[in-house]
């Protein structure tokens, strides 16, 4: 074998090395750059869902209110308390001296403060009365309550002025006939007042009725943002996954010290 061979074929090996380890360097970066893209993707997806979850949180709420009242007022099953918001479990730890002092002495056995603070709300916060950073509590609705919300509408200015205004044209008509004071006045006077409450209760509920649609709308469009939100972030956790295992196939075929074993055996029985 000549002296010649043997210091190409030793330079095609150092080059076949170099090659292969310039490969993998590179598939490693576009893999880092890619995972870095989808966590900023991820971020900003999350950043536009919380602002649509913000606008259309108040939607949902009204039409569970709503929802609320008109069961309360026909009688049905009174609505739950109802919680809306989202728990910040790290700041509940935070907010009471008790829990900082014990997530210090158990801080090894839990992820995050967030995780302990999750943990103690579950098995003892709820029964202990604490309150929880990010939600809000609404009270049961109940038939006394809905009816109270009833009587200010009805001692509303709008309300009132209807109402006076149909009986000052019914107390006109009598008057002009010089029956203010009979019988049939007053009893005209009594059927107007009632069929006119019950009209205002029927337009109440559809007021109502209107306000969950509102809220069902708001739901549905939350829901759909949801969706999205979720759609996208799969998207870029794959397509980070996908590179990431692409980059490591590419490690793996242009791994430096396999390539040079394989060149060397192929040198020596070409020169053998």
């Amino acid at each position: 074998m000549g002296v010649g061979a043997i210091i190409g074929g030793g330079l095609g090996l150092a080059g076949s090395i170099i090659g292969s380890k310039s490969q993998s360097k590179a598939a490693g970066k576009a893999a880092d750059t890619s995972m870095a893209v989808a966590q900023q993707n991820n971020a900003l997806t999350r950043d536009i869902y919380d602002q649509n979850k913000g606008m259309l949180s108040p939607y949902v709420q009204t039409g569970n209110a709503a929802g609320a009242q008109m069961n309360a007022l026909l009688g049905l099953a009174p609505a739950q308390a109802q919680q809306t918001g989202t728990p910040n479990f790290a700041q509940y730890v935070q907010s009471n001296p008790d829990l900082m002092a014990e997530y210090g002495r158990e801080r090894g056995a839990f992820g995050s403060m967030a995780d302990y603070g999750q943990f103690h709300w579950n098995k003892y916060g709820q029964n202990e009365g604490r309150a929880m950073p990010g939600v809000q509590v609404q009270p049961a609705q109940t038939q006394q309550t809905a009816q109270n919300a009833f009587d200010t509408f009805r001692n509303s200015t709008g309300y009132q002025f209807r109402l006076g205004e149909g009986m000052n044209a019914l107390n006109s008509g009598y008057a002009g006939a010089g029956t203010l004071q009979s019988g049939a006045a007053m009893k005209a006077a009594t059927e107007y007042g009632q069929n006119f409450a019950s009209n205002e209760f029927g337009n109440y509920m559809g007021y109502l009725g209107n306000q969950q649609g509102v809220g069902l709308g708001g739901a549905s469009a939350l829901a759909g943002v949801g969706q999205n939100y979720a759609n996208t972030i799969s998207a870029n956790n794959n397509m980070a996954g996908t590179n990431a295992a692409n980059a490591a196939l590419v490690k793996g075929a242009n791994n430096p010290f396999a390539n040079a074993l394989g060149g060397i055996g192929g040198f020596l029985m070409g020169n053998g």
